[in-house]
């Protein structure tokens, strides 16, 4: 292990993929004291794992929203905005107008081509 003990979830002990499977045990004793150890294979940030206690997960998880809590609320607001009176009103109103209102409607929206 290269880093000294700690219990920040902020700072991590690092451990080499091999040295982690030649020191299983003793690397999972350290994290089950607390200490948050990082496994990296080959030296790629790509290839790193974290190695923690679950105690120590659901605490981190506890003060993160999910990505679908986040959809969720900007579909609530979303919607929120859409159920105005007015918009209630021209919703109702879809599919009620004659023949006349829609040949009105045609004519004032046409714009002759320049």
């Amino acid at each position: 292990m290269n880093q000294p003990a700690t219990n920040d979830l902020d700072e991590f002990s690092d451990i080499s993929a091999t040295d982690f499977k030649i020191h299983f045990g003793k690397t999972l004793d350290e994290a089950l004291r607390g200490r948050t150890v990082r496994i990296t294979r080959h030296r790629r940030a790509a290839e790193r794992l974290v190695l923690l206690r679950e105690e120590d997960l659901m605490r981190l998880r506890s003060g993160m929203k999910s990505p679908l809590e986040d959809l969720r609320e900007q579909f609530d607001a979303l919607l929120a905005r859409m159920q105005t009176l007015q918009a209630r009103a021209a919703a109702a109103s879809i599919g009620t107008a004659g023949m006349d209102a829609l040949g009105e409607a045609a004519v004032k929206g046409f714009k002759p081509s320049e």
